[in-house]
C-alpha cells in the first residue's frame, strides 16, 4: 500500500492528489478534495482490478452541480458513460447514456427544468433496433413532439 502524492494546505486542500495502490492495482488514482464549497470530488478513478467502477466523478456543492461527469463501468461495460446533473433550476440531466451489455438503453438524454424542455433528444434501442430514434418534447406549448421515430 502506498500513496502517490498526499498534501495538505492550509484549509484550501484535503487531498490534492490521492493514489492509493495495492499491490499492483489501483484503489483510488486521483482524489482531489477541496473545502470552502468549491468541490468536494473534482476528480475519482475508482479501479477495482483493471476495471473503473468510477472513471470520472465531479461533485460541486454551493448549487453549481451535483455530478459533472460520472462514467460507471461493470466489467468492461457503461452503465452510465456520461451523467450530469445541475441543480439550481438549469438542468437535472445534461447528458445520460446508459448502456446494458452493448446495447443503449439511452443514448442521449437531455432532461432540462425551468420549463425550458422536458426531453431534448432521446434514443432508446432495444436489441439492435430504435424504439425511439429521437424524441423531443418541448414545454411552454411550442411543440410536444418535434421528431419522433418509433
Amino acid at each position: 500500500m502506498s500513496f502517490g502524492n498526499l498534501s495538505e494546505q492550509g484549509s484550501e486542500y484535503i487531498f490534492g492528489n490521492l493514489s492509493l495502490l495495492i499491490e499492483s492495482e489501483y484503489v483510488f488514482r486521483n482524489l482531489s478534495l477541496l473545502i470552502g464549497f468549491e468541490y468536494v470530488f473534482e476528480n475519482l478513478s475508482l479501479l477495482t482490478g483493471s476495471e473503473y467502477i468510477f472513471e470520472k466523478l465531479s461533485l460541486l456543492i454551493g448549487f453549481e452541480y451535483v455530478f459533472r461527469n460520472l462514467s460507471l463501468l461493470t466489467g468492461s461495460e457503461y452503465v452510465f458513460g456520461n451523467l450530469s446533473l445541475l441543480i439550481g433550476s438549469e438542468y437535472v440531466f445534461g447528458n445520460l447514456s446508459l448502456l446494458t451489455g452493448s446495447e443503449h438503453v439511452f443514448g442521449n438524454l437531455s432532461l432540462l427544468t425551468g420549463s425550458e424542455y422536458v426531453f431534448g433528444n432521446l434514443s432508446l434501442l432495444i436489441g439492435s433496433a430504435y424504439a425511439f430514434g429521437n424524441l423531443s418534447l418541448l414545454t411552454r406549448s411550442e411543440y410536444v413532439f418535434r421528431n419522433l421515430s418509433l
